[in-house]
């Protein structure tokens, strides 16, 4: 578990089926949820959003202030991946290379789903400037955004691609 006081967040991946990581000591798919949590109960307001920031295998749950600017979530969400993830982040479960972390937060992009009730139907770009809110970009409690980096020089006309990985009955190792 990662302790660091003033975070508030549920950092989640998944990984492959049991024969994957140590077979011989028995361990299954639930072993493979890695999980790290930290809550600040007496400090999440009612207004906060539940908000699943998702990036390859990994989903990192946050209370969002909705009034404040998405930089502000942007620098919690790269804090806590520095904490949880300090080699970066997996695409896919497969992926040996993890993808290094931004050294700044201005370097996180956001997208929403296409289709809210399919989340592999891909996702378009939230488009955040400078000033804009969780709330003024629509978002609402239980939201699933996606992120992804974008490169230092990266130009204006950079388009991110937003990997998201979920997991499936075939990763579960599961036959029909």
């Amino acid at each position: 578990m990662v302790s660091h006081p003033k975070l508030t967040y549920l950092a989640l991946s998944h990984a492959r089926p049991c024969d994957a990581l140590e077979p011989a000591a028995g361990k299954c798919l639930a072993a493979h949820l890695l999980t790290s949590a930290q809550v600040r109960r007496g400090e999440i307001r009612d207004i906060d959003l539940s908000i699943r920031f998702k990036y390859g295998v990994h989903t990192v749950f946050l209370f969002v202030d909705p009034t404040k600017p998405f930089g502000d979530a942007a620098g919690e969400l790269l804090e806590i991946l520095k904490l949880r993830y300090p080699a970066g982040l997996k695409a896919s479960a497969e992926d040996p290379d993890p993808t290094p972390l931004p050294a700044d937060a201005l370097q996180i992009e956001f997208a929403l789903p296409k289709v809210a009730a399919d989340l592999s139907q891909g996702w378009a770009p939230l488009h955040v400037k400078e000033g804009d809110t969780p709330a003024n970009k629509g978002l609402k409690d239980n939201s699933v955004i996606a992120f992804a980096f974008r490169p230092e020089d990266a130009d204006e006309d950079y388009e991110p691609v937003f990997n998201v990985d979920f997991p499936t009955y075939e990763d579960e190792g599961l036959e029909e």
